[in-house]
């Protein structure tokens, strides 16, 4: 999932697969860029007692972490946020398919020209009034011809301010295991 930036709906888009996912196992996230704000988790039914949170220092690190969690056959789903090269991704695809875990990949947009072992890459922007505007740019099967534009579940409970915008864009992630 390539995204504009941290923050662009990628937690709503994903969060009815997740939902049903941490009911079977727990769900692992690597190297958020922004500090998770349990509120909204909560607000979009992910129980945050079966979520994973892993911050390594170094990217190299996360890289690892990731792969070993995949490896261990104990989580449902992965989440990360990170760069990595074409080989370590397919190792990463691997891991994932060989134990039954599903693998989204967070990127930036910039990522679109690399190559990926994923067989779906979509390229998301926000829109307008809680809408995401998604590009399928690889998925088997013939082209995707437009853009698709979907709107957002909102965050059950929560109200944020522009000023909570700008400190959980800037606020360093917290580690939890």
């Amino acid at each position: 999932l390539l995204f504009d930036a941290p923050g662009s709906g990628e937690w709503q888009l994903l969060a009815p697969a997740l939902r049903t996912l941490a009911t079977q196992r727990p769900l692992v996230c690597v190297a958020p860029p922004l500090q998770p704000h349990a509120p909204a988790l909560q607000g979009l039914g992910l129980p945050l007692q079966h979520i994973v949170w892993l911050t390594p220092p170094e990217p190299a690190d996360a890289a690892w972490g990731l792969e070993q969690a995949l490896r261990s056959g104990s989580c449902s789903a992965a989440l990360w946020w990170g760069e990595a090269s074409a080989p370590m991704l397919r190792r990463l695809h691997l891991a994932a398919l060989e134990h039954g875990c599903l693998l989204w990949v967070l990127r930036p947009l910039a990522a679109r020209r690399q190559s990926s072992p994923a067989p779906l890459r979509l390229a998301c922007s926000p829109a307008a009034r809680g809408q995401l505007d998604i590009c399928v740019f690889k998925r088997r099967g013939p082209a995707q011809a437009a853009p698709l534009r979907l709107r957002l579940p909102p965050i059950a409970g929560l109200r944020l301010t522009p000023s909570d915008h700008a400190v959980a864009r800037t606020a360093p992630a917290v580690v939890a295991a």
